[in-house]
């Protein structure tokens, strides 16, 4: 299940539309790697804490938000693009002063004070927005989409962790997977080693 919020834009006087906007808390992607001969997480993010302590602070508070197409469904979902505004042309893109901003793509964090740092901001697909298109985003969307992530953090925060274990749950099946390969492997390779008796 998707987290979602509305949020009504003023584009122009007297104009207003509401967008729908997927906002997900994003989380580290840690990778198994051979590690002085042993196989071990690659220690991306912090994810494990380093020098021996743990990490105390839960997932780094990183949200990834898009704006979704007006006629989203969450029971067609793609997962893809195809599910943007903007997209190919999508529905429920933003028209600002006439241009529309496509897919719109938001990266901020919340600071330890509650305030919200912007990390990218992406207008059709990977553009940079104008000094004006950036003042409209910065105004009305992102505000809002930080209310949003103060309000629901807890949602947010289990569905991060609902991924994350996930991905390292299907990161783990493909290890063991290898570790099968490689046994069948040296097994066929014994076999071989035998034929070389005297």
């Amino acid at each position: 299940m998707r987290t979602l919020t509305e949020i009504e834009v003023q584009t122009k006087k007297n104009t207003t539309m509401t967008t729908t906007w997927d906002v997900e808390q994003m989380i580290p992607h840690p990778q198994l790697r051979i590690v002085c001969g042993k196989l071990d997480w690659e220690n991306g993010d912090g994810l494990f804490g380093r020098y021996g302590r743990n990490m105390d602070e839960g997932l780094p508070k990183y949200y990834y938000a898009v704006l979704l197409r007006s006629d989203y469904d969450e029971a067609k979902r793609e997962g893809s693009s195809k599910d943007h505004a903007g997209y190919d042309g999508s529905p429920g893109s933003i028209m600002y002063r006439g241009t529309t901003l496509g897919e719109v793509t938001v990266r901020f964090s919340i600071g330890h004070e509650g305030r919200t740092i912007l990390r990218e901001l992406w207008v059709r697909g990977y553009a940079k927005p104008t000094p004006s298109e950036r003042t409209f985003l910065m105004e009305q969307v992102i505000p809002r989409l930080a209310d949003f992530v103060q309000k629901n953090n807890k949602a947010l925060l289990k569905q991060a962790v609902q991924r994350l274990e996930k991905d390292m749950a299907e990161k783990v099946a493909e290890a063991v997977a290898s570790v099968a390969k490689v046994k069948a492997k040296a097994k066929k390779a014994l076999e071989i080693a035998k034929g070389g008796e005297l």
